[in-house]
């Protein structure tokens, strides 16, 4: 007599149930390597943009460029487009005005619902040390602090060590620089100066608890940030957040944090 080679039932199941187990304990390692491969393709982006900075400063007197500037009375361009011709990835305002993702302004893990708080201009994915790069007395801006009417960017040569100063961050799609404090005490009650630290604040998480971090020599590194990055602060009452101060990673100012690995002030 013939006999059929087939599978039982019981064969079957434990086929199935070996491919589940199996399934479940890769899935979350695929996962972790995309999320990996996301973090790598924005610290690619960093550099790119670092040695777009640095080629800027050799053909201006060795000085960084303002965050914006002014283009007319009521409109101003950022230092995306300062920087743009020595990486020729074809910035312009009006694309990131209707939210275009542009090359590499655009950090992979970017998104635009972020926490419902921000996540406006994909496109300002890195934001501008407003400490070496701050934006001009403007009349669109009303609401500026005094004290910043009066800065002009910094030299390569006011770094102390450049290593350990930052020249750009991972931002939320809202303010095209940021302070970096982190502090919560601010030197006025703007919107302007608030959210430009806020929108810092709520992407330093963004890579597994972590943010890339673009430094003064022109190198690119992840540094975690604290858990919770902020407290409070949903929806439309964003400004309200409250961040919580890094004092190991990126810091807010070096005479506040001697020991962090790098900061935003060397003061």
């Amino acid at each position: 007599m013939k006999h059929k080679n087939a599978f039982t039932l019981i064969e079957l199941l434990v086929v199935i149930a070996i491919i589940a187990i199996l399934a479940a304990i890769l899935f979350p390692v695929f996962a972790q390597a995309r999320s990996k491969a996301r973090q790598t393709s924005c610290l690619s982006n960093e550099r790119q943009i670092g040695t777009a900075l640095l080629m800027y400063t050799q053909d201006y007197d060795e000085r960084f460029p303002q965050a914006n500037y002014n283009v007319s009375d009521t409109d101003r361009y950022h230092w995306y487009n300062l920087v743009d011709p020595y990486v020729k990835s074809s910035y312009t305002r009006a694309a990131a005005n209707l939210g275009k993702g542009l090359s590499l302004w655009v950090c992979p893990d970017f998104k635009k619902t972020q926490n419902d708080i921000f996540g406006i201009q994909q496109s300002w994915s890195y934001v501008a040390n407003f400490n070496l790069m701050p934006p001009p007395a403007n009349s669109a801006q009303p609401d500026l602090p005094a004290s910043w009417l009066t800065l002009t960017p910094s030299s390569l040569a006011s770094m102390q060590a450049p290593a350990q100063v930052v020249l750009a961050a991972e931002g939320a799609g809202r303010r095209v620089y940021t302070q970096g404090n982190d502090t919560g005490v601010y030197e006025t009650s703007s919107p302007t100066e608030i959210d430009n630290n806020l929108t810092y604040v709520f992407a330093r998480a963004r890579h597994s608890g972590g943010a890339n971090v673009l430094l003064g020599d022109g190198h690119s590194k992840w540094y975690r940030a604290p858990d919770p990055s902020y407290t409070g602060g949903g929806g439309a009452n964003f400004l309200t957040a409250v961040p919580t101060r890094n004092s190991s990673g990126i810091a807010y100012r070096k005479s506040l944090s001697p020991d962090a690995g790098a900061w935003f002030r060397e003061d």
